[in-house]
């Protein structure tokens, strides 16, 4: 019998693959195309708002549960002090537990670039926000584009 920590291993591996292969089967099919599309493929996934782990981090869940990290946020970790917990704040009061949401994960053929720390990367949109999280966190100066 798998161990739960087994169990999460094998859907972050499968979850891995799939975007692997998805984002070669794209790429393929993208260099027999002219012109090619301006910007990077993505995978859209219908999520639901589970919890706000810090200013940069939330858990959603599709048809599995998974962390994801912001793409283009780079917020003050808790352990900051009072920027940290700002903009964790900020993030929870953009966001409500079981509130729909899209996640666009970036396809590359290198998984390296689509997960970190156990975490999807991805742009995340909440239903009825015209900006994205990252977006509506830096310009609110709870983080920043890049890591400084």
């Amino acid at each position: 019998m798998k161990r739960l920590a087994e169990w999460k291993l094998d859907a972050l591996s499968i979850v891995a693959g799939a975007l692997i292969a998805f984002g070669l089967w794209v790429r393929a099919d993208a260099d027999t195309r002219k012109p090619k599309p301006p910007a990077a493929p993505v995978i859209r996934v219908p999520a639901v708002i589970n919890e706000v782990h810090d200013g940069d981090t939330l858990s959603v869940s599709f048809e599995f549960s998974a962390r994801v990290r912001l793409i283009d946020c780079w917020a003050p970790e808790l352990k900051s002090g009072e920027p940290g917990t700002k903009s964790k704040a900020n993030l929870i009061k953009l966001t409500s537990k079981h509130q729909r949401c899209m996640i666009e994960i970036p396809i590359h053929d290198d998984i390296g670039k689509s997960t970190s720390l156990g975490r999807v990367l991805g742009r995340v949109t909440v239903e009825g926000q015209d900006k994205d999280l990252s977006t509506q966190q830096g310009e609110g100066g709870f983080a920043t584009k890049s890591k400084e």
